[in-house]
């Protein structure tokens, strides 16, 4: 991380173990957000700093993030991603770039061995589930570990497209019987995983667009089981073809505290 954010920036966080996002904007004073709480740091980030910053992040190569960067995003080591905002542009080729950078948001992945404990015997006989929650609230920490349980038992295939679940080096934790496909959009999978990889169970995060559903409900049918994600805050909001998909769900939420389980049952078309 002080490799990342510079020493003179990493020197003024507290407690660095702890830290689950870091939000630079230009002109204010840098959040620091952590498993204890929210401060702000006497780090007002010029655009040199932002822009070192995203240098160092992009290891001093943008042209190979390109990608990344009209997605929004760039990469960093063990699974953190910095998130993009500022004035952007789409080019002749449709990608977004970002000539000027005003914010950045470090997300710092978090493994909590054994929070999926919580749960119970929810998941002493699997089915299709998915997590639902408001961002920052937990919904990739608890897949992780409910995942990393599950690889032990069962033929598991993660689709980790952004590196969150694992992480780029594979430095997060999984079974024994995982198997790993980074940076591939889950619509392109089918064949190959079906052919291929012969999964018992497909884990994913953040279920966005109308084909990530339909990817997943070809798996279903297949008869392969998906752990997976959405962006919401209760089951009410999940769309029609996902409460065909999915028959268990967990809504998660900050109250009293991230990754407190708000609601848990079975999903009803």
């Amino acid at each position: 991380m002080r490799k990342l954010l510079g020493d003179k920036l990493f020197s003024m966080i507290k407690d660095d173990d702890a830290v689950t996002e870091i939000r630079l904007r230009l002109g204010h004073e840098t959040l620091i957000k952590t498993l204890k709480g929210d401060y702000y740091c006497r780090f007002t980030p010029s655009e040199k700093d932002i822009e070192e910053i995203m240098q160092r992040a992009m290891r001093f190569s943008p042209y190979a993030f390109e990608n990344e960067i009209s997605s929004g995003y760039i990469p960093y080591t063990n699974g953190i991603r910095i998130g993009i905002a500022g004035k952007g542009k789409v080019n002749v080729d449709n990608k977004i770039l970002f000539p000027i950078v005003r914010s950045l948001c470090v997300r710092v992945p978090h493994e909590i061995i054994g929070c999926s404990n919580k749960l119970g015997d929810f998941f002493s006989s699997f089915e299709n589930t998915v997590v639902i929650s408001p961002p920052y609230c937990g919904k990739t920490t608890l897949i992780r570990d409910i995942a990393r349980v599950l690889s032990d038992r069962f033929e598991t295939l993660y689709i980790d497209e952004r590196n969150e679940l694992c992480g780029d080096t594979l430095s997060l934790r999984v079974g024994k019987k995982a198997d790993i496909i980074q940076g591939i959009e889950k619509k392109y999978l089918y064949e190959n995983i079906i052919r291929a990889m012969a999964p018992e169970i497909v884990v994913c995060d953040e279920l966005f667009s109308e084909e990530d559903f339909f990817a997943v409900k070809r798996f279903s049918l297949a008869g392969i089981k998906c752990l997976a994600s959405f962006h919401a805050s209760s089951i009410d909001s999940l769309p029609p073809i996902g409460k065909e998909i999915f028959k268990k769900y967990v809504v998660l939420t900050d109250k009293p505290f991230i990754g407190t389980i708000k609601a848990i049952g079975n999903v009803r078309v």
